[in-house]
């Protein structure tokens, strides 16, 4: 008995403890206010809680703080700053610690350069300590629509918005189960987000929009002109391509590539926008801006060509021998993608015959491999854990491809590799099959992928990985030479 206790104590001291975060938020707060003259004051309150040493070594943003603000119709008012220290004393965060800055967003446009930025470095850092900021911006405006996560990159134990709003001015709009009482919501002990490529676009977190606005009338804010752009006539006609896809495709990569992108949100400029010839004069503007001037650029190439607002990203639908194509005049993906808006992408169908032209392994053993597969789908099973919290974003995918392998009459060759018919299937969601046949002298492989658009939580993901898993480990053929 005494020497099982001792093993057991050795392997309960063998297991790890749970890690810690970096720093936890013990509450994030933002409180809307309407005033009796329509103004809107917003005021952020943070009390962040460093737990260990990188919270103020690897992450800027925890020892520093960064407010943008545009003096034109705003005016910032810190309300507290200081730090708890570990053992309870404050210390009051001293003036040189402000430092009013260009926004890095508003550099190289001299359009911005009246935006600012108030710097703030954040004193007496420790283990255990508590940074506390409380702001105000004032905005001598009644336009406003703020949208945002209450997922941090670390833990957030309280997270509240509150709305004053006496006026009846604005909309509340969330996708998650906040509690709410009177003008207050709230969420508690909130995880902190998961980084990972695969993951759904804006589903990261739980999002909370506020807009004087009804949520659907906000593009309505925007004004797009028609007009054309003189100084542009000449680049427009030099870039003249008999494909007309092609054409459009490359003034849009014309524009993504030479005017400055400035990531500043449209309630930084009070919904206000420059017109094509503008930006296309200053060389630099807004996702909005930028795809303002492609549609006005198309439009004087003779496409029918007008930006909307699609999943919060600004785009343009251009229309081209009657199929309604979205491009973005921001995506430095290379290539940028010029999408037909089609529900599904063009289906994939491959029959090829390969020659035998095989890797040799030696002591006659041999290897093919099968060509890639350079679909839609960009999933790679290897990078997938075996257990996932976070939901897993699947793509459009309708792909087949058949490979048939002869084999030489000069070798018997035995097939290594099993003889294989797979299939796995989700109504609605995904079909993937896998087929190696042999016949007398050859070699036949199917793999088909049917994929919809989505997200895969739970049993749905474990299921659609194991499938993911046999579809890309069965690219190679081994065979032995009797």
């Amino acid at each position: 008995m005494k020497r099982t206790l001792i093993i057991i104590a050795i392997i309960a001291a063998a297991i790890p403890a749970m890690a810690q975060p970096d720093a936890e938020y013990q509450l994030l707060r933002r409180t809307y206010k309407v005033g009796a003259d329509g103004t809107i004051d917003i005021t952020l309150r943070k009390e962040l809680k460093l737990i260990r040493n990188r919270a103020f070594t690897a992450y800027a943003d925890k020892g520093e703080t960064f407010i943008v603000y545009n003096p034109s119709f705003e005016s910032l008012k810190i309300n507290e700053s200081y730090t708890v220290r570990a053992d309870g004393s404050k210390v009051t965060t001293p003036p040189n610690a402000f430092v009013e800055q260009l926004p890095s967003e508003a550099q190289n446009c001299g359009r911005y350069n009246a935006l600012r930025e108030m710097a703030l470095v954040h004193t007496a850092l420790e283990y255990g300590c508590t940074i506390v900021l409380d702001y105000t911006i004032h905005r001598r405006s009644n336009k406003l629509y703020d949208e945002f996560s209450t997922v941090m990159d670390c833990p957030v134990k309280h997270f509240e918005v509150v709305i004053d709003d006496p006026q009846h001015m604005l909309y509340a709009t969330y996708d998650a189960d906040f509690s709410h009482n009177g003008n207050t919501y709230s969420l508690t002990n909130i995880p902190q987000s998961t980084i990972d490529s695969y993951m759904p676009a804006n589903t990261n977190g739980k999002h909370f929009v506020v807009s004087s606005v009804k949520p659907e009338d906000y593009p309505t804010l925007f004004t797009i002109d028609s007009e054309t752009i003189p100084d542009a006539a000449s680049t427009i006609s030099n870039l003249t391509k008999d494909d007309p896809v092609a054409y459009a495709a490359t003034l849009r990569d014309y524009v993504v590539d030479y005017i400055r992108l400035n990531n500043l949100q449209p309630n930084q400029l009070n919904f206000q926008h420059a017109n094509a010839a503008t930006v296309w004069n200053s060389g630099c503007g807004t996702a909005i801006e930028k795809n303002i001037l492609l549609a006005a650029m198309l439009r004087q190439a003779g496409y029918q060509a007008q930006v909307l607002l699609r999943n919060s990203k600004w785009l343009v639908q251009c229309t081209i021998d009657g199929i309604d194509y979205l491009m973005s005049a921001t995506d430095t993906r290379k290539p940028p993608l010029f999408i037909p808006d089609l529900a599904r992408p063009s289906d994939i169908i491959v029959n090829r015959q390969l020659a035998w032209a095989p890797t040799n392994l030696g002591n006659s053993y041999y290897l093919v491999e099968l060509p890639a597969d350079s679909g839609h789908v960009d999933l790679r099973s290897q990078l997938l854990t075996s257990v996932r919290t976070a939901p897993l974003n699947i793509p459009n995918a309708c792909e087949s491809y058949t490979y048939t392998l002869a084999l030489p009459d000069s070798l018997n060759l035995q097939l290594l590799t099993k003889e294989l018919n797979f299939k796995s299937s989700k109504e609605g969601k995904w079909d993937i099959g896998v087929t190696i046949r042999r016949t007398a002298n050859t070699v036949q492989v199917t793999r088909t992928m049917t994929l919809t658009a989505g997200t895969l939580e739970g049993k749905d993901y474990k299921a659609f990985r194991q499938a993911l898993q046999k579809w890309d480990t069965t690219r190679q053929l081994h065979f032995k030479a009797q």
